[in-house]
This record gives structure tokens, C-alpha cells and sequence, in this order.
């Protein structure tokens, strides 16, 4: 109460007096002079929060002073949130061991005292601090503990945090689409929270997408957007980080003046504030420049200062990455010393004892003095005996601990070149997906044909063998949505097989009719995959799903190939049925049928894969299913198209949960 009625006087009843200082940091240090115990706490953090970014060692040194008065006053919540603060400014100095540590603290603390808010707070810091330790994988099994936490207490703004950061992780796994889909609810949330910082984030991340993707105007608008709604006077981390991203962006346009000018400011700004990671960006930026220009002596002095700042930055880290792989071996080489320690003292406790009978048999019987010494001197033997044996094991050991350093250094060897090769076999991929979302259609240019619509495409790996296609000819709107035989690479050379068929089919020979469309697209694939007889070796072909609607949206056309399709009209499900055919040789074919029926206003027609409904997860690690699908769509079909789309994708993350997705994803809605 006393703390509620403090910053009730200093921020009400003298506004003129703290805010005739130069800024908010000065207000907040004046309130800390006027301020004790829990209140004082509560100044000092929010003085962290805003220096985090700008002068992160200011901050840090705040944050010691909080964590002393916290923990002598016993208040929890203030150290809890100190913890948070500090890791966090570690963090942007690039001292990840510091930062791991104390994200750790406030995570145990959380748990200790079940505070949920602190807890996501952790677990999306530490979720973080993996994406810059490049454990994107582990990175995201953290911030889904985040995004669970956050909607069981409905938090919005964690949830926008853990959005932002798993975009991020997909964006270094190089899976675009996922990214995309998290950043921009992001960038909802944020915006439905008026949260204009939180915004030029979002947005800065979408346009790095769109900047990987070759998108070079529409990443440039993104990132000026994000320059002009961003206040970088508490956050200048964020502005190195856009002025580097630029200048990258005019070294891909081959506006090398316009790229050094971005790469200097972004360089200045760094060193201004300490951001080690942001001046090794700015150098390799600058190195890669001078590359391009042929400038070969400013190159390779820059490439020298970014290998300098690489292992500031990351000893650290290659060190953890060899800890498993040494950790066996370790334990072996204590459990030997262990042992040996223990024998040591076996023999030196026999020794004593041997000693002592000597000692009282001298005392009690003289002539046994003589068999006594025989006695020492053959104990004296084979103690030599033994410490020689132990001699030789010790230096076994140190044999074998040379011999376990070799096969360390040999598997780090070749885990280096397996991951030079994953990495270029994944960028040839990501290419290739670039390449097919080029030939494939765009769902702007659907919308301009059906307004009210969502397409969920998530493929498994980074080029998918779902796709849907579309095509407004005279008075047919025709839309199919296909799911071929196999994923990845394979699945998408099969998908730009369908979409070259029905383009020819529909666009070039006007055929409009689903059945003679679907007949014609069977006839194609078989003759294009040399599917003679059903003992071909080639069995590849695809299910789908076609409609063709009235331009007036009052009724459609549907044929099938074992895929059928939803219609949700007043909450019940009316099914389509596909013929029980693929698109390729079977073994008994059949003529594909055609329905046709009138559509309703606020009618939600629905085609999908069957990758929705086959994935794993949930408390019992089993199927979706295609009832709990059709409760799902029967549950959104009410809503507007955004919602149904939100609901989709956070009801298949949080099913999926930690388990990997087992297919490619497509769920097309169209509302009448």
C-alpha cells in the first residue's frame, strides 16, 4: 500500500517536477533518491529495461545493486524480473555463459514459487539465447514451453515474444513458411496491443524474409517502415541490426555505395555501445563489400577483424558444443582415480594395522621379533608389487585419455564436414523452394478472385508436395488442391508436374468440366511418368480436389480423386465424396463423378491433404483424425477467415506439440 501511495504522489501530484528532466532515465534516477525497499526494486528494473539495449553495462551494474536490496527485503517478483533484465543485457554484450546463468536463476526461482508469467519470461529468454548459439532445434522446444505458458494464462504479450522468436528459429532453419506465420501473429498481436516497438521488430524480421526470398523492394519498404515506427533512443540494437540487413540488401542490388554507407553506421553505432556481435556483423558485412569492389586488402583486413570478434564471441560456445562429446570419457578417467584412491588407501590401512600388530607382538613375545621382520619385509614386497601395478594403470589411464582426445578431435572433424554438407545440400533446397513458390501461385493474387478465403500451407521440409492452384476463365473459377505421393524433393517435382498439366488442361484447351479435367490430368500423369501397365515400376501419382464455382458463388462443381471435400452450412458437415481413384495407374479404374450443389450464403466449403489429420501429438502421442478435424472446422466455421486461420495453426502447433510434423500440411477455406 505505502509503495501504491509513493508512486502515486511522484507521478501525479509533481509531473512538473520529474519531468523537467532531460529524459526518462533521469526521471527514474531522481524517483530512485525518493523511493525504499519494494519500490526502489520495482525503479531500479524498469531503469534496466530501458538502458538494455542502448547501455547494456549500465544496466548490469543497476541490476547487481537490485538483486542486493531484493534479496535482503525478501521480494521475490522484483528478483525474479532482475534476473530476466541481466541475462538479457549479458546477452547483447555477446556473453552467453553470463546470460545462461542468470536466465537459469530466475527460471528456478519461478518454478519455485509456480510464478507462470516469469516462467514463460525464461523460458523465452533461454529459447532465445539458443537461437544465438545457433541450437535452433532446441531453441524451439523452449519457446513452445513459452507459447503454452502464455496461452494457459492468457498473456498476450509473451505470446507476441514467443511468435516473434520461433519465426525467428524457423527463419534459421530456413523454413520461410512457418516463419512467416509466426512473425506475422506477432506482429498482430503487437499491433493489437499498440505496442509500436514490439511492431518494427516484427518487421524487421519479415523483411530479412523477404530479403532471403530475392524480394529486394518489398524488403526495403519493410525495413524503412520499421526505421520510421521504431524509437531507437532505448533500443539502438535494433537499429545496428536493420542498417546492417540493409546494407546487405544494396550489396545484393550491387549498390555498393549505398551498401558501405548502411555497413559504417551500423559499425559506428555497435562500437558506440559495446555490441560485440553487432561489430563482428558490421565487419563481415564490410568485408564482403570490399570482396565484391575487388578492394582485396580492406577485405581481408576485415575478414581478420570478424575472425578476432568470432572467437570473443563463440569459444564459449564451440567449447559447450565438445562438453557431450567429452563427458564419457571424463567420467571414466574420475572413476579410475576414484578406484585408485581407494586401493591407496586399502594398502595404507593395512599397512597401519600391520604396523601395530608388529608393535604389540615386540612388546609380548621377543622371539618373535625375527618372524615379525620376514613378516614387514614380505608386506614391504608386495606393496612395492602393488604400487608398481598402479604405476602401470595410471599410466594406462593416461594412455587411454590421449587416445579419447584423438577421437574427440576426429568427431569434431567430422561433425564440421557434416555440417558443410547439410548446409549445402540445404541451400540448393531452399533454392529450389524459391524456385517452385515462382512457378506455384501466390494466395494475393487468389484473393483478388475469391476475397474471402485462407490457405494453411506448411510443408514439412522446405519444398512441399501439397499444392493447391487456381483459375478464373470466362465464368469458372476453378480451384484444386493436391497432395502427391512422397514430401520434400520428391513431392515437388510431382506437385509442378500437376500444376503444368492443369494449366494446359484448363487454360490452354478450355476444359471446365472437374470430371473430363480430372480424366484429362490422369491421362497426363500416367503418360508423363511412362505408367504403362499396373507392373510399372513408377507407382507416383496424386489425390485431389477440384471445384469449379459460379462466378455468383451460388452453386459449384466437385470431382474428386480419392480426396474429398467439407462443406460446413449451419454447423453440420456435408461431405463431398471423392472417387475411390488416384491420379496415376490403379490397379481398377473408374470413372471419376461429378456433384453438383447449390451453395447457401455464410456457407464454408473446405479442401485439404490429408496431413492436417495424420499428424501426431497430443498427451498420448496418437493421430488427429478426421473426427477431431471435423469438430475443428464444425468449431471455426462461424468465425471470420483470419480467425480460422489463427485457430488452425495454433490448434496444429500445439497438438504437434514437440513431435516432428509428419507431412505436408494444405487446408484451403473459401466463405459464400
Amino acid at each position: 500500500m505505502t509503495k501504491k501511495i509513493i508512486l502515486y504522489i511522484l507521478f501525479v501530484s509533481t509531473p512538473i517536477f520529474l519531468f523537467s528532466q532531460k529524459n526518462e532515465v533521469d526521471s527514474l534516477l531522481l524517483l530512485l533518491q525518493l523511493t525504499k525497499d519494494s519500490a526502489k526494486v520495482d525503479v531500479y528494473t524498469q531503469l534496466m529495461w530501458k538502458l538494455r539495449n542502448s547501455e547494456p553495462e549500465r544496466a548490469i551494474e543497476y541490476g547487481k545493486k537490485t538483486i542486493e536490496l531484493a534479496t535482503k527485503i525478501n521480494y521475490v517478483d522484483g528478483l525474479m524480473k532482475t534476473y530476466s533484465f541481466i541475462g538479457v543485457c549479458y546477452r547483447n554484450l555477446g556473453n552467453y555463459n553470463q546470460a545462461f546463468e542468470y536466465y537459469f536463476s530466475g527460471l528456478e526461482l519461478a518454478r519455485k514459487h509456480l510464478a507462470y508469467e516469469q516462467q514463460g519470461y525464461a523460458y523465452n529468454n533461454l529459447g532465445n539465447l539458443f537461437i544465438y548459439q545457433e541450437y535452433y532445434e532446441k531453441a524451439v522446444e523452449y519457446l513452445l514451453q513459452s507459447y503454452n505458458i502464455s496461452d494457459k494464462i492468457n498473456n498476450k504479450k509473451i505470446t507476441a515474444y514467443s511468435c516473434l522468436n520461433l519465426g525467428r528459429a524457423f527463419l534459421a532453419l530456413g523454413k520461410l513458411d512457418s516463419a512467416i506465420i509466426f512473425l506475422t501473429d506477432a506482429y498482430n498481436i503487437r499491433n493489437e496491443l499498440n505496442d509500436m516497438q514490439g511492431k518494427a521488430v516484427c518487421m524487421k524480421y519479415l523483411a530479412d524474409i523477404y530479403n532471403e526470398q530475392g524480394f529486394y523492394d518489398k524488403a526495403q519498404t519493410t525495413y524503412n517502415d520499421a526505421l520510421n515506427t521504431a524509437n531507437f533512443k532505448d533500443d539502438k540494437d535494433l537499429l545496428t541490426d536493420i542498417y546492417n540487413n540493409l546494407s546487405q540488401l544494396f550489396l545484393n542490388k550491387k549498390d555498393y555505395n549505398m551498401a558501405k554507407n548502411y555497413a559504417v553506421q551500423s559499425l559506428r553505432i555497435s562500437k558506440d555501445i559495446g555490441l560485440r556481435m553487432r561489430i563482428r556483423d558490421s565487419y563481415q558485412t564490410l568485408a564482403n563489400i570490399h570482396f565484391e569492389t575487388k578492394e582485396w586488402a580492406k577485405t581481408a583486413e576485415y575478414q581478420r577483424l570478424v575472425i578476432l570478434y568470432n572467437d570473443t564471441l563463440f569459444n564459449q560456445q564451440l567449447t559447450e558444443r565438445i562438453t557431450s562429446l567429452q563427458f564419457e570419457s571424463e567420467k571414466q578417467r574420475q572413476q579410475i582415480e576414484i578406484d585408485l584412491l581407494n586401493r591407496e588407501k586399502e594398502l595404507s590401512d593395512t599397512s597401519m594395522k600391520r604396523q601395530k600388530m608388529l608393535n604389540l607382538t615386540l612388546s609380548m613375545i621377543l622371539i618373535l621379533a625375527v618372524a615379525f621382520l620376514v613378516l614387514v619385509i614380505i608386506s614391504n614386497v608386495a606393496r612395492k608389487r602393488a604400487n608398481k601395478l598402479l604405476r602401470e594403470q595410471k599410466q594406462e589411464i593416461i594412455n587411454k585419455n590421449i587416445e579419447l582426445k584423438s577421437q574427440n578431435e576426429e568427431i569434431k572433424s567430422q561433425h564440421d564436414e557434416i555440417y558443410l554438407q547439410k548446409k549445402q545440400i540445404t541451400d540448393s533446397i531452399q533454392y529450389a523452394g524459391r524456385i517452385q513458390k515462382a512457378i506455384l501461385q501466390y494466395e494475393t493474387n487468389f484473393n483478388d478472385i475469391v476475397p474471402n478465403n485462407f490457405v494453411f500451407l506448411l510443408p514439412r521440409d522446405i519444398v512441399s508436395g501439397d499444392f493447391f492452384w487456381f483459375a478464373k476463365i470466362e465464368n469458372n473459377i476453378i480451384i484444386a488442391a493436391a497432395d502427391c505421393t512422397g514430401h520434400g524433393v520428391p513431392g515437388a517435382f510431382m506437385s509442378l508436374l500437376g500444376v503444368s498439366a492443369l494449366k494446359e488442361i484448363v487454360e490452354d484447351k478450355l476444359i471446365f468440366e472437374t470430371d473430363v479435367i480430372l480424366e484429362n490430368l490422369r491421362k497426363k500423369i500416367k503418360h508423363a511418368l511412362n505408367q504403362e501397365s499396373i507392373d510399372s515400376d513408377s507407382k507416383d501419382g496424386m489425390d485431389i480436389a477440384i471445384v469449379n464455382i459460379a462466378p455468383d458463388f451460388s452453386k459449384l462443381l466437385f470431382s474428386g480423386a480419392n480426396s474429398p471435400a467439407y462443406i460446413c452450412r449451419n454447423k453440420e458437415i456435408i461431405t463431398l465424396e471423392a472417387t475411390k481413384n488416384p491420379i496415376g495407374i490403379y490397379i481398377k479404374e473408374k470413372k471419376f463423378q461429378k456433384i453438383e450443389i447449390s451453395m447457401l450464403s455464410d456457407d464454408m466449403l473446405y479442401l485439404f491433404s490429408d496431413g492436417y489429420h495424420s499428424q501426431f501429438g497430443g498427451t498420448n502421442n496418437e493421430k488427429f483424425k478426421i473426427g477431431r478435424f471435423k469438430n475443428l472446422l464444425i468449431s471455426i466455421c462461424k468465425e471470420d477467415i483470419a480467425t480460422q486461420r489463427r485457430c488452425m495453426v495454433n490448434n496444429f502447433i500445439n497438438w504437434k506439440g514437440i513431435q516432428k510434423q509428419v507431412d505436408d500440411i494444405l487446408v484451403v477455406g473459401i466463405k459464400f
